[in-house]
């Protein structure tokens, strides 16, 4: 009977370690606007120290706002400062980085239809390649589900803006190319599993 409750603890510890992988460096993030959608959720995997992320990015525009459209983004965080002001509290006050945008709605294609010349336009409706920065402030939160929450500024442009940008320059300034998105990110937090369980089940089974 001990044998079979340790290894029922056993399961339950190597399914919890298998969550807990799945978790390790994770964190949630809700976005309104910034070229993602009028309102967008990702899932970010970053390393220990947040200097590097990457997530993946669902957007949506509703009709009353220009939809409906969808986006799926692929982006890349590059976080080289982490400044401690008070207790909890830090800010990164730059953040640098890329994504790259699917979108998805009528009238977006994946590539131009039949009535134009092969060729007549070098860019494509429906994917665009986005750099931008931004500057976050975040808060270590001492227990519950999540470790951090963060609330970030972020401006970008993209490809194409860049382009019209230096072909147009006496009458497109830089204001006109960059566009802003304020957003939330939450940090999942780790619990990690002590070797006293795994002890205790080897010595039962011994």
């Amino acid at each position: 009977m001990k044998r079979i409750v340790c290894l029922s603890i056993l399961s339950f510890v190597l399914n919890d370690l298998q969550a807990q992988t799945l978790r390790r460096n994770t964190s949630y993030g809700i976005q309104y606007a910034g070229s993602v959608g009028f309102l967008s959720g990702g899932l970010y995997k970053h390393n220990a120290k947040d200097k590097l992320s990457i997530g993946l990015i669902y957007g949506f525009t509703p009709k009353n706002v220009g939809g409906p459209l969808g986006s799926l983004s692929l982006k890349v965080r590059y976080n080289p400062f982490h400044i401690k002001v008070y207790r909890n509290l830090s800010v990164e006050p730059l953040q640098v980085g890329f994504f790259l945008a699917q979108n998805f709605g009528k009238n977006i294609d994946f590539k131009w239809g039949g009535n134009y010349p092969k060729g007549y336009y070098w860019w494509g409706s429906s994917f665009r390649q986005h750099a931008f920065f931004s500057t976050q402030i975040s808060l270590a939160l001492p227990k519950g589900y999540f470790s951090k929450a963060a609330l970030y500024l972020e401006a970008n442009t993209n490809d194409l803006y860049i382009y019209s940008y230096f072909s147009n320059r006496n009458t497109i300034s830089l204001y006109d190319i960059f566009f802003l998105g304020i957003g939330t990110r939450f940090y999942l937090r780790e619990k990690p599993i002590t070797k006293k369980t795994y002890h205790r089940c080897y010595d039962t089974l011994d």
